[in-house]
């Protein structure tokens, strides 16, 4: 937001677009993996069973790879 309002600190309103529009593929990415995560993690019955095998097979780095994406993002990258 700051390189934003500092690329155009005479229009905010359209520094706060340009912020937005440039945040919305982020964004949109963010709420798809958060509802995959979410009908994966809600399954029952055999499906939560093959769930359950699969996460323990795999382990903990891969839930961790798999999402490197999302928390080892830094601004501008």
């Amino acid at each position: 937001l700051a390189a934003a309002l500092a690329a155009q600190p005479d229009d905010v309103p359209a520094a706060f677009a340009a912020y937005a529009a440039a945040r919305q593929p982020r964004v949109t990415a963010v709420w798809k993996a958060a509802a995959r995560t979410g009908e994966h993690y809600h399954q029952t019955g055999m499906m939560a069973a093959a769930r359950d095998l699969v996460l323990r097979v795999a382990g903990e780095r891969f839930l961790l790879a798999r999402n490197d994406w999302l928390y080892r993002w830094t601004p501008g990258a």
